[in-house]
C-alpha cells in the first residue's frame, strides 16, 4: 500500500497535524515490533532472505513518511495564518463598532442627565415634589451608570452638579417641614409626603436624617421641661411627664399626613420619647433607691409603676403589635416593692371574701365568685410582671400567689360548708357549689403554673410548684365527697336499725325481700340523686358513687353480722336482701342529671366495679350460710370465700356465728391459711367491720370514723386520675 495514501488518510485535515507526535510515537513502536519479528526471520530460508531485506529497508520508508508529514504541518501552520490575517480586519470592525454604539449611548445618558439636572433645578424651586420624586430617581439611576466615567471632566462636573442640587432639595424639604411643624400652611405641590419619597429617592441617609431632625425637634420642649434636677422631672412627677408626651403624639397626628405612611414616623417618634424617658427613669430610680423607703415612697414608686403601665397600655392600643413596651423594665431592680404591694393587696381582698356572701339557690352559679374574681386579679397582676421581668421576681410573685390560694382554700372556701346537711336541698346545693370552686380552682391552678413556667427563666423552674395549692384543693373535694357520702350514710342509718330490730332468729326458711329492703333502696335513691343534681363532672358523679357503693355495703354486712347469732337461714335470707339492694346500687349513676352522656363503656365499667364491690360483702354472707360442723369444712369456706390470713377477720366471724373460739378452731385455721400462699393478708371490707356498735359521736366530714382507710385512699387516687382526663380543663378568667 502506498505510504502517502495511508498518510494523507491520516492528515486528512490540517487540525489532524497536531496529532503527529502520537503518529510518530506509534509508528516507533510499530518499528520496534517489526525488528523484533526480522529477527526472528533471519534464521528462515532463502525463500524468506528477499522479504527480510524489504523489511530492512523499512526505516528508511518510515523517515520518509515522517519528513512528509512535517511538512504537511508547516503547510498548515501557514493556512492558519493566512485565515487570520484574512479575519483580523473584520475583527477590528466589530470593536470599533462596539465602541461606537457604547460612545452614542453614554452621549444619549449624558444628554438625560444634563436634562434631568435642568428639570431637577425647576421643580425644586417650583416645590413640586409629585414630579420632583420620579426625577430624583431618574438622577440617581444615571448617576450610577456614570460612576465608571467620573475621571471624565464633563461627566465630574455634571455628578457635582447632581450632587449639590441634592443636597439643596433636602435642605428645602426640611425647611418646609420646619415651617409646616410651627404651624405655617404647606406651600408644596402635592404635599409634604411627595417631599419625602423624593428624599427616598436621593439617599436612605437623607430620609434618616430628616426623621432624626422631625424626632428631635418634636421633643426638644419635653427634654427642656422634663429635666431630671428640675422640678417637673422628679420622681412623683412622671404622671406629667407621661400626660405631656400624650400631647406630643396629640399633636403629631397634625403632622402625621406629610409623611409615607411606610416610613411610620410616629413609631419612630414613640420609641425616641420612651428611649428619653427610660433613660431619665433609670436616673430617678436610682436616686430613690438612696433615699428610706417609708410607706409614702413605696406608695410613690407603685403609683409610678402603676402609671407608667398605663402609659404603655395607652401606646399599645395606639400602634398595636409594632410596639414593643419596654418602659417598665427599669422598675425590675425595685420588683421587689411591687411583689410585697400584691402581697397586701390580696390580703385585703381577702379579707373581703371572709364573710361568705349569700348565695341564690334561685340563681345558677357554678362557682363561688370569689375565686373567679382572685384568679382574675391573678391574671393581670402576672401580664405585668411579664412585662417587666421573667426572672427571680416573677418566681416571687408566683409564691405569693400560692400562699394566697393555700389561705383562700382553707379560710374562705372552707367557710362556704355548711356545718351539717339539715335543711337538705339547700345544704347539699351549698356543699356542690364548694366542690365545683374548689375543683374549678384546682384546674385553674395548674392552668396558672403552666403559664408561669412558660415564661419563668429556665434556670428557676425547677424552684416553682403549686402541689401545696393543689392538694389544699383536692383536700375540699374530698371533704365535698365525704360529706355526700355521710349524708347518705346517715338516711340509711333507719334502714340499719330496722335490720337490726328483725327476729332474724325466729325466720324458717328464707323467702322475698325484706320490709327494710325497699325503704333502704328508696332512701339511698333519694339522697343519692340528690347529691347528683350538684354534681357537673362525670368524674365526680362516679367517686361519689363508688364512695356510695363502698359506705352500704359496708353498712350493710356490718348490721348484718351484728343481728349475731347469724343462722344459715338468716344469713340466706340476707343474701336475698343484698341482691335486692345490688340493683338498685348498679343504678345510682344513672341517677345523675347527665347520664345520657356518658359513654357506654364507663358505664359498664362502674357496674362492673359496683359487683366486684358487692361480691365482697356477699362472700361474707356465704360464709356465715356455711354450718358451723364440721369446723374444717368451716375453716375451708372462709379461706374460699374471704380469702385472707387474718386471725382477727375470722374471729369476727365465729363471733358472728355464736362459735367458740378455741384453741383447736385457731389453729386449724392457722395451719390451713399457712398452706395457701394465695391468700391475702387482710380483706379489706371485714376488717372495717365493727361488731360493737361504737359510742355515738359527732363525725367530722373530713375524716371517716369507720376504718376504710385503705379504700377511701384508692378512691381519692382514682379521683386524681379522672380530675386529669375528664371534662375540660377551666381557661383563666379573662375580664
Amino acid at each position: 500500500m502506498d505510504p502517502i495514501s495511508i498518510l494523507n488518510r491520516i492528515f486528512a485535515t490540517p487540525e489532524s497535524l497536531q496529532r503527529v507526535q502520537e503518529v510518530q510515537d506509534h509508528i516507533e513502536l510499530c518499528q520496534y515490533y517489526l525488528e523484533f519479528e526480522l529477527a526472528e526471520a533471519l534464521s528462515l530460508d532463502e525463500q524468506e532472505q528477499s522479504a527480510r531485506e524489504r523489511a530492512l529497508a523499512a526505516p528508511q520508508n518510515l523517515a520518509h513518511v515522517l519528513q512528509q508529514v512535517k511538512e504537511m504541518q508547516a503547510v498548515g501552520e501557514k493556512t492558519r495564518q493566512q485565515v487570520y490575517d484574512m479575519t483580523k480586519d473584520i475583527n477590528k470592525l466589530d470593536k470599533t463598532k462596539d465602541n461606537l454604539v457604547q460612545s452614542v449611548t453614554i452621549l444619549k445618558r449624558l444628554q438625560m442627565l444634563s436634562k434631568v439636572y435642568s428639570q431637577l433645578e425647576i421643580l425644586a424651586k417650583n416645590r413640586n415634589y409629585k414630579e420632583l420624586s420620579s426625577a430624583v430617581l431618574v438622577a440617581s439611576e444615571l448617576m450610577s451608570y456614570f460612576k465608571p466615567f467620573r475621571s471624565l471632566p464633563q461627566v465630574a462636573e455634571l455628578s457635582q452638579q447632581i450632587s449639590t442640587i441634592q443636597t439643596h432639595i433636602y435642605d428645602q424639604i426640611k425647611q418646609d417641614f420646619r415651617e409646616v411643624v410651627q404651624g405655617k400652611p404647606d406651600l408644596s405641590q402635592g404635599g409634604l409626603a411627595y417631599a419625602c419619597e423624593a428624599l427616598d429617592s436621593i439617599n436612605h441617609d437623607a430620609r434618616g436624617q430628616l426623621e432624626e431632625w422631625y424626632c428631635t425637634t418634636m421633643l426638644k420642649e419635653y427634654g427642656s421641661l422634663f429635666k431630671v434636677g428640675e422640678e417637673a422631672g422628679s420622681f412623683d412627677n412622671v404622671g406629667r411627664r407621661y400626660a405631656y408626651l400624650k400631647k406630643v403624639f396629640y399633636s403629631h397626628e397634625n403632622s402625621e399626613t406629610h409623611f409615607p405612611q411606610s416610613w411610620n414616623v410616629g413609631l419612630l417618634l414613640v420609641n425616641q420619647a420612651c428611649n428619653y424617658t427610660k433613660k431619665d427613669l433609670e436616673i430617678l430610680l436610682k436616686q430613690f433607691s438612696t433615699n428610706a423607703r417609708g410607706a409614702e415612697q413605696i406608695q410613690l414608686l407603685l403609683n409610678t409603676l402603676n402609671e407608667t403601665f398605663e402609659f404603655e397600655h395607652y401606646l399599645s392600643r395606639k400602634l398595636g403589635s409594632e410596639f414593643k413596651a419596654d418602659l417598665s423594665t427599669v422598675f425590675v431592680p425595685y420588683l421587689s416593692v411591687w411583689v410585697d404591694y400584691q402581697d397586701r393587696q390580696l390580703a385585703e381582698k381577702l379579707r373581703e371574701f371572709r364573710s361568705p356572701q349569700p348565695i341564690d339557690p334561685n340563681v345558677n352559679v357554678e362557682v363561688i365568685p370569689s375565686s373567679a374574681d382572685l384568679f382574675i386579679y391573678y391574671r393581670q397582676a402576672l401580664a405585668q410582671m411579664i412585662k417587666m421581668s421573667t426572672g427571680a421576681p416573677l418566681l416571687r410573685l408566683s409564691r405569693v400567689f400560692a400562699k394566697w390560694l393555700s389561705i383562700y382554700s382553707s379560710n374562705i372556701l372552707a367557710n362556704y360548708l355548711p356545718q351539717s346537711i339539715s335543711n337538705e336541698e339547700e345544704d347539699v346545693a351549698a356543699v356542690g357549689l364548694v366542690l365545683h370552686t374548689a375543683d374549678y380552682c384546682m384546674n385553674t391552678t395548674d392552668q396558672l403554673e403552666q403559664t408561669i413556667a412558660e415564661q419563668l427563666d429556665e434556670n428557676l423552674q425547677d424552684n416553682l410548684s403549686f402541689d401545696e395549692v393543689r392538694d389544699a384543693f383536692f383536700a375540699i373535694v374530698n371533704n365535698c365527697v365525704d360529706r355526700f357520702v355521710n349524708y347518705v350514710e346517715m338516711q340509711a342509718e333507719l334502714s340499719w336499725r330496722e335490720m337490726a330490730n328483725m327476729n332474724w332468729g325466729r325466720l324458717t326458711s328464707a323467702g322475698d325481700q325484706s320490709l327494710y329492703v325497699s325503704h333502704l333502696c328508696a332512701t339511698i335513691k333519694r339522697s343519692v340523686q340528690l347529691a347528683l343534681k350538684s354534681v357537673a363532672k362525670l368524674s365526680t358523679a362516679r367517686l361519689i358513687c363508688d364512695r356510695v357503693v363502698d359506705a352500704i355495703t359496708l353498712g350493710y354486712i356490718t348490721a348484718a353480722m351484728r343481728t349475731k347469732p347469724v343462722s344459715e337461714i338468716a344469713a340466706e335470707q340476707m343474701l336475698l336482701d343484698l341482691y335486692m339492694l345490688k340493683g338498685t346500687l348498679l343504678e345510682l349513676l344513672s341517677l345523675w342529671p347527665q347520664h345520657d352522656k356518658v359513654k357506654q363503656e364507663k358505664i359498664e365499667s362502674y357496674r362492673h366495679t359496683t359487683s366486684k364491690t358487692v361480691g365482697k360483702a356477699e362472700n361474707v354472707l356465704q360464709v356465715l350460710h356455711v354450718k358451723p360442723e364440721p369446723i374444717d369444712a368451716f375453716v375451708d369456706n372462709y379461706l374460699v370465700f374471704v380469702g385472707d390470713r387474718s386471725v382477727s377477720n375470722f374471729r369476727k366471724i365465729l363471733e358472728a356465728k355464736n362459735m367458740r373460739q378455741t384453741s383447736r378452731v385457731m389453729d386449724m385455721f392457722r395451719s390451713k391459711a399457712a398452706e395457701n400462699a394465695e391468700l391475702s393478708h387482710e380483706a379489706p371490707m371485714l376488717a372495717a367491720v365493727q361488731l360493737v356498735k361504737p359510742i355515738s359521736r359527732a363525725r367530722s366530714p373530713a375524716t371517716p370514723t369507720e376504718p376504710v382507710v385503705s379504700k377511701f385512699n384508692e378512691n381519692i387516687r382514682k379521683f386524681g386520675e379522672f380530675l386529669r382526663r375528664d371534662g375540660q380543663q377551666s381557661p383563666l378568667p379573662n375580664r
